[in-house]
């Protein structure tokens, strides 16, 4: 066998080995959106996650440091929640360097993320970025992954809604 041979021998062993890996967690990925909701027990997020005094929901966005999508859902959801007094919005990351890094995106001091190792890891659950809904009670109620083809404002306008209007109270409309 010739040196030719032997390295298109070793390129396909590669390209096959990174076609299984491709596969494997695109399989993953599937089987945990398919797995969302069919469970009986409910997924439970840390207490620091939980809405606080007066607010319905929280939006957890599950940040990684190192993600190129990453930024741009940032803005993007701190965009759609800034008039939204109901929903507790938390950028969550594992460690403070990606928080100031993710904070210095829109300048220095605006909408830093909680830096939360350990609250990071009980919601990871293999990729980022991926945003949780999570009621008052702690509950996990929505999980979504988003991928480059994501359209993040539809997204995020299914997963919350606009707060009901309350009703006309005089009698006439």
């Amino acid at each position: 066998m010739n040196v030719g041979t032997a390295l298109a021998l070793c390129s396909m062993g590669v390209s096959a080995f990174a076609v299984l890996a491709v596969g494997a967690v695109y399989a993953r990925l599937r089987g945990l959106e398919r797995a969302e909701g069919g469970g009986d027990a409910a997924r439970l997020a840390p207490a620091g996650l939980s809405p606080a005094g007066g607010q319905d929901v929280s939006l957890v966005v599950l940040l990684d440091g190192g993600c190129a999508l990453c930024p741009g859902l940032w803005r993007q959801a701190r965009a759609f929640a800034s008039d939204r007094p109901d929903v507790r919005l938390i950028g969550l990351v594992a460690a403070e360097e990606a928080a100031r890094r993710l904070a210095g995106t829109d300048g220095p001091g605006e909408g830093a993320p909680l830096a939360d190792p350990a609250a990071w890891a009980e919601m990871y659950e293999g990729y980022t970025p991926c945003l949780y809904l999570v009621r008052a009670n702690g509950v996990i109620a929505h999980r979504a992954f988003v991928y480059a083809d994501t359209d993040v404002p539809a997204l995020l306008t299914r997963v919350l809604p606009a707060p009901a209007v309350p009703a006309n109270q005089g009698g006439r409309a």
